[in-house]
Order: C-alpha cells, then structure tokens, then sequence
C-alpha cells in the first residue's frame, strides 16, 4: 500500500490481502486527521485510482503524488492528488520512468520527486539501481549509474529527505538478502556516501 503525510493528515491507498500477484488489489483510500484524530473515506474522489499495490506517496506543492504500481494490471503514469478538487489526475510530464513497483519514493518539500530502485513491472528484470527525478515544474531526469557512489539494485528500501539537501536510503531487498545499509544523496553535490556504523548495533 501507499502511505504518506500531507498538511496534518495521514493518507493510506490500496494494499493487498497477500502476496499472491492474483489477488486483486484493494483501491481504498483514506485520511487520518491529526487534528481531530478522525478516519475519513477518500475512496469516492473524482478519477480515483482503483486498486494498487506496491506503490508509494510523496507529498509536494501541497499534493500527493504516486507513480506506476504492480500486480492485477500494469499502470504506466505517475497520478496527482489534489485534496483541494477532492480529485486525481495523471501528470504527464515527460521522459516518464519504465513502469515500476517495489521502489522508494520521496521529495524534498518543495517542487522535487524522487523514485530510487524497485523492479519493471513490464518485463520484471529483477532490482533496479536507478534514481530518478522529476521537477514537478518541469520535467523528469534520469541519473541512474551516472552517480558517484551509487547504492546496489535492490527491491523496497525505504527513502526520506531531510527537507533541505539531503536523501537517505536504507535498506530493502538485495540479491535475495534483506539489507541494512544506509546510502545518502547529497543533493548539492549529487554524490552518494554509505554510512559507516560506528557500532555494532545495525537495525
């Protein structure tokens, strides 16, 4: 499912009941306030996405975006939500990334989306290493390997910004084995740098 936080509420979307790629995705979505501590149903807005899975929310501009997602059918677009409209809509800003699921998703608060690893939902060539950006006033860059220090191929890490210069990304599925590395992007020098733990103690 996806998860994400914008202006002091929680949003949850789709899911599914196991991890047979049959099953049908769940299109659920849903808001947690945190002002009110309220669960409000979504699932009725304007164009909304239908079952997914796989997937993630990034929240920019005020927005919530999530990109293609796997399983029951193969969704080639990156969609927007606005909670102003009540209303989804596709982004079609191009050169658009090859279809995806497992990957990472974030952004840096203010106009930069970020989608890092994952797999091609359309041939399934295993993990990808690929990071791309979309500048969600302009368009999408592929950086890929042409980065200093770039973290392996790997399926469902986890990645968050900082809010100011700074992507962390930690861990996921790697050839097979769970990992726990830690990789940051500096997005100023737009280098990678694997953290060396000082300690013992590794999640």
């Amino acid at each position: 499912f996806a998860f994400g936080a914008l202006d002091h509420k929680l949003y949850v979307h789709g899911g599914r009941p196991g991890n047979d790629p049959n099953e049908d995705s769940f299109g659920d979505f849903f808001a947690w306030d945190l002002s009110d501590g309220t669960w409000h149903n979504l699932s009725d807005a304007v164009n909304a996405l239908g079952g997914r899975s796989d997937h993630g929310f990034a929240a920019c501009g005020g927005k919530l975006y999530t990109f293609a997602a796997h399983w029951a059918n193969i969704f080639y677009q990156l969609y927007v939500f606005d909670p102003i409209n009540f209303s989804w809509s596709v982004d079609g800003k191009t050169p658009i990334p090859p279809p995806s699921d497992s990957y990472a998703i974030a952004t840096d608060g203010i106009e930069r989306i970020f989608i890092h690893g994952g797999s091609d939902s359309l041939t399934e060539a295993g993990a990808s290493a690929d990071l791309y950006v979309l500048d969600t006033s302009s368009t999408w860059a592929t950086l890929s390997w042409a980065l200093t220090g770039s973290p392996q191929c790997r399926l469902s890490p986890s990645m968050v910004s900082d809010g100011v210069s700074r992507i962390y990304v930690f861990g996921g599925l790697v050839d097979n084995v769970y990992a726990s590395d830690l990789h940051i992007l500096d997005l100023d020098l737009w280098t990678w740098t694997e953290v060396a733990y000082s300690s013992s103690l590794v999640p």
